[in-house]
């Protein structure tokens, strides 16, 4: 069963990597493209309204087009170090408090703030009062007519700021980071929101129906409005529940503080901007009914009471069904059809005339990036191929992967920098659904493998099934194997980083694995009055495909629910990101993996989306009060005093409090919190960290190529001894390859340098190097007493008394040689250029006066002309045998030997990738990933080879079966072979 399920494993991955066609290039690198950033990327951005969109990968696209009033200002550019890594310090994180950490953007200067009394007592609320800068201006836009239409750049007014912080209360979407306002404003997460202890909204805070519609309309109109002294340049907030001020100038320099453009948005079809009877009915989670998506990402011919909604139609040009549109304030742009879903491509360009003078960017010198183009590539080998060709700039590298970029634990391929130790605020965690929409395709199911009943939408809300879960995931493993030591466990929502680290609660048991205490609650565990320790169950995990890390921490719980039993059955499937995002809103999903970067760096903003019934997980997870933790009331209540709490010393214990109450309801279970990496190229510059970014700031970024970098030798030396007195030697290169890296500008030589015996050495009379445009294609070259030399053989048969039968594939270069020589000596025997040189080479050692010699010969590739960071590669199967029935060894490189017909042989590939405006380089040698047998490919020999081995440590299993090096034969292991699978010498990348 062991091996039936191993292949089962790497024909699953295969599947995953071979439905993914090898893209063509569509960067124009190498040589480097100075004025534009390409990014191998997965997954796709979700959303383009900075009022809706929460997840990082629109975080990103957003942060470079619209811009928030004051914004990060600490910039610590990390410096790159070409072929190496730079570990990150505390240092070079940017400061995030206030007012130190942050600039005014289109504000003119930080807020002046008024501190009032408030409900929380005396100078507790807070009056942030903003002046606009005459200067911000928005980009010009396409309107309904399908031409510029009038809607040239306009500089931005207090109307506009205004409107990008109220439409968000309106909207109001459940969904949407507006929470954050909403609670810093009036102390409840959304108007939707009954107070648990209420049970409705007479009593607590929130729960405004749509029939409410004044009194919301004055709460949002006393939170955000123009001040009344200065209404053409000032804008006021009023913050009634202020959290810390740091927090506070986080959570407005994020991209849902953005300034948007109100005549786009209302063209669109958003809220009008004003207040009129119905406008709830009209805009409050409206157009959809769901606050999923807005009319900035979907087109809506009709409002909710059937009148026209936007100014655009189904018909107007460059707008169909999706219209998803951005104009902002920021240094780049997005045209209409810039994200392109289908080729998962999205592109931004700068504006030429952006107000904040491009002078500033980048290098400050006139060098900057003009165009981004993001690429999603799910499949690894060919992201990988595109990133090391340099036709990415940067590229997303999983972490089971990183070894296919690494010479060392930290020690990247030359022409890559590598950033380490970048301690990060966000967490990967395994969610729940506490109930499962009906009409879900992956529900969760009472028996296995026959069910009893029908689908059970309610089977998490059972804490028993989620406690059996929480201790089935083997923390040890995946830390080790999904992250390589790389990451923290933590026992609740809490990520270190947050402030303050008081609030953190260090006394909570760490779970891990524990097969008995799995037993025992699902023995507790009766649903639908089943006995699950009895009939067992099925379920589906899910994970964002493309990301290993998940997958691997949700195959971790499925095997330990396999080996446990087998009437339990978890299944683990990945889905497409925007995919994934939509069935995580609508709770299709019965069991799912997914992270959390903050908002701002203190505890409200991770308890409130993990505990909270209105939260931004918890809500999508349950359907309140069907479904939820049986002490949910206590819990809401303590969240939303926690976050306001004045007190530090209560607030502090009452997250504390939360954390344990998380880790006793489980509503869902927290994995780790990871270290990161960063790689790109070398010629990427300006880089800094910010641990709230979502994504990278092209803005501050640019790209320094190097100058050419000439005669750059990539030399293999190999020897072999002793040889005896008058025997023939056969040097036979079975396979030669170049890579088809770029440049592809190569010259091979195979040199005869000197033997270490005394004597005399062979001289040369006769040599042909046969070029060969394909291993299908092979020549021979045949010297003869009658022709003496340069006679072609086009034949497949064996030619000659000293010939021997040529490697598959393969083909020889004959050489004879008479006479007298001197040690040291250098004979050159053979130059070319190709693709492949396959050569049998004859040496004879007859006439010698020494009783042994050792023999050493050389191979060199060599560019004359060779662009900096370009990567070239020199790979051969080589063997030695003689007259005499010896098989010689080959050593360095030293590698494993394999006998193939009576020949020893090694396979190595050794690599230079030279820096940019430098004649450094480094060589290494690397076996093809996956070739466990050493035959040349990697097929199911292998496969099985590891399928044999797999579960057990290094030794007793065959180091060559550890693909990774990490001591352990395991499913990363099984990944790596499938990503190299079918790949020879003659075509693998050698990197």
């Amino acid at each position: 069963m062991k091996y039936l399920k191993l292949l089962c494993i790497i024909a699953t991955c295969l599947l995953v990597t071979s439905i993914f066609t090898v893209i063509p290039a569509f960067s124009a690198q190498p040589p480097v493209d100075t004025s534009t950033y390409y990014v191998g990327t997965i997954g796709q951005p979700a959303r383009l309204d900075p009022g809706r969109a929460y997840d990082t990968a629109s975080g990103e696209l957003i942060q470079n087009v619209y811009q928030p009033l004051i914004w990060f200002g600490s910039k610590n550019v990390v410096p790159v170090v070409s072929g190496g890594d730079y570990n990150l310090t505390a240092s070079d994180h940017a400061d995030l408090t206030y007012p130190s950490g942050y600039v005014p953007v289109v504000a003119t200067a930080l807020p002046i703030i008024t501190y009032m009394n408030g409900p929380l007592g005396p100078n507790t609320a807070e009056l942030w009062n903003f002046t606009i800068n005459p200067n911000a201006q928005f980009q010009t836009w396409t309107g309904p007519s399908g031409a510029v239409d009038g809607m040239l750049k306009r500089n931005v007014t207090t109307d506009d700021v205004v409107y990008s912080f109220q439409e968000q209360m309106v909207m109001d979407s459940p969904y949407a980071p507006v929470w954050m306002l909403e609670t810093a404003a009036f102390n409840f997460p959304t108007f939707a929101y009954v107070a648990p202890s209420a049970g409705n909204g007479a009593n607590g805070p929130g729960g405004y129906s749509l029939s409410d519609e004044a009194v919301v309309a004055a709460l949002i109109q006393s939170w955000c409005y123009k001040d009344p002294s200065h209404p053409t340049t000032n804008v006021i907030f009023n913050w009634s529940y202020p959290l810390p001020l740091s927090a506070m100038a986080q959570i407005m320099s994020q991209t849902w503080g953005s300034i948007v453009n109100k005549q786009f948005y209302v063209a669109h079809g958003m809220w009008d901007g004003y207040f009129l009877p119905g406008w709830s009915a009209n805009y409050r989670w409206e157009p959809d009914g769901a606050g999923n998506r807005t009319p900035i990402d979907r087109y809506y011919g009709t409002l909710f009471n059937g009148s026209q909604a936007s100014q655009y139609t189904a018909s107007t040009p460059n707008v169909g069904t999706d219209i998803p549109d951005m104009c902002g304030t920021g240094p780049y742009k997005y045209e209409y059809g810039g994200w392109n879903q289908i080729t998962e491509t999205w592109r931004l360009d700068s504006d030429p005339t952006y107000w904040g003078f491009w002078a500033n960017a980048g290098d400050k010198a006139g060098n900057y990036i003009h165009t981004i183009i993001e690429k999603g590539v799910d499949s690894w080998p060919t992201r990988k191929m595109l990133f090391l060709d340099g036709e990415f700039d940067g590229a997303v590298v999983p972490r089971a992967n990183m070894f296919d970029l690494l010479t060392s634990f930290y020690v990247p391929l030359a022409g890559l920098q590598l950033d380490t130790n970048i301690t990060e605020l966000t967490n990967e965690v395994v969610f729940f659904n506490f109930n499962v929409s009906a009409s879900s395709a992956y529900q969760s199911y009472e028996g296995y493998p026959g069910h009893i009943g029908s689908a059970d939408p309610l089977f998490f809300n059972n804490i028993n099934m989620r406690l059996a879960f929480a201790w089935a995931l083997n923390y040890t493993q995946v830390i080790s194997q999904a992250w390589f030591g790389e990451a923290y466990q933590q026992a609740s929502w809490w990520v270190d980083g947050l402030v303050p680290a008081a609030a953190k609660n260090t006394t909570i048991t760490m779970r891990n694995l524990d097969y008995n205490m799995m037993k025992y609650y699902l023995s507790q565990a009766i649903v639908n009055g089943q006995n699950i320790s009895k009939v067992g169950f099925e379920t589906t995990a899910v994970y964002n495909t493309g990301n290993d890390q998940r997958q691997i921490e949700l195959q971790s719980i499925a095997n330990a629910f396999a080996a446990l039993g087998p009437q339990y059955k978890v299944n683990v499937l990945g889905l497409d990101w925007p995919v994934f995002l939509d069935n995580m809103n609508a709770g299709n999903m019965p069991i799912f993996c997914l992270g959390w970067l903050a908002d701002y760096a203190d505890p409200s903003d991770w308890a409130s989306p993990y505990q909270q019934s209105s939260g931004s997980f918890l809500y999508t997870q349950i359907t309140y009060p069907t479904a939820m933790p049986a002490d949910q009331v206590a819990v809401d209540n303590e969240i939303v005093d926690a976050a306001t709490q004045p007190n530090m010393t209560q607030r502090n214990l009452e997250y504390q409090d939360l954390q344990y109450k998380f880790w006793l309801d489980v509503p869902s279970i927290p994995v780790i919190q990871p270290v990161g990496r960063r790689f790109a190229r070398d010629w990427v510059h300006g880089w800094y960290y910010n641990d709230l970014l979502p994504g990278l700031y092209w803005y501050d970024l640019y790209k320094q190529p190097g100058g050419a970098v000439t005669n750059v030798d990539l030399d293999v030396v190999h020897s072999i001894a002793p040889i005896a007195t008058n025997s023939t030697i056969w040097i036979y290169y079975g396979q030669m390859v170049q890579s088809d890296m770029k440049p592809a500008m190569f010259t091979f030589n195979v040199t005869v340098i000197r033997h270490d015996g005394a004597g005399l050495m062979p001289t040369i009379i006769s040599l042909e190097r046969d070029n060969i445009t394909a291993l299908t294609d092979y020549r021979r070259r045949q010297s003869s007493a009658a022709t003496g030399y340069d006679e072609f053989n086009t034949s497949y048969g064996i030619n000659g008394a000293n010939m021997n039968v040529p490697w598959p594939n393969g083909g020889w270069v004959y050489i004879e040689g008479i006479g007298a020589g001197t040690s040291g000596v250098s004979y050159i025997l053979t130059a070319a250029q190709g693709d492949v040189l396959p050569a049998d080479i004859i040496v004879p050692t007859t006439g010698s006066t020494s009783t042994s010699v050792i023999l050493t010969w050389y191979e060199d590739g060599v560019s004359s002309t060779l662009p900096g960071n370009a990567t070239w590669t020199m790979g051969a199967r080589v063997g030695v045998a003689s007259t005499a029935g010896t098989a010689w060894n080959i050593t360095n490189p030293s590698t494993t030997q394999v006998t193939l017909g009576g020949y020893n042989f090694t396979s190595y590939t050794v690599t230079t990738e030279v820096s940019h405006g430098s004649t450094t380089y480094q060589k290494y040698a690397a076996l093809l990933i996956g070739d466990i047998n050493l035959d040349g490919t990697v097929n199911i020999l292998d496969a099985i080879a590891l399928s044999n081995n797999f579960g057990k440590g290094v030794p007793p299993a065959p180091a060559a079966c550890d693909l990774n090096g990490d001591g352990q034969v395991n499913i990363l292991d099984a990944i790596l072979l499938a990503n190299h699978f079918s790949q020879s010498i003659a075509t693998n990348h050698w990197t």
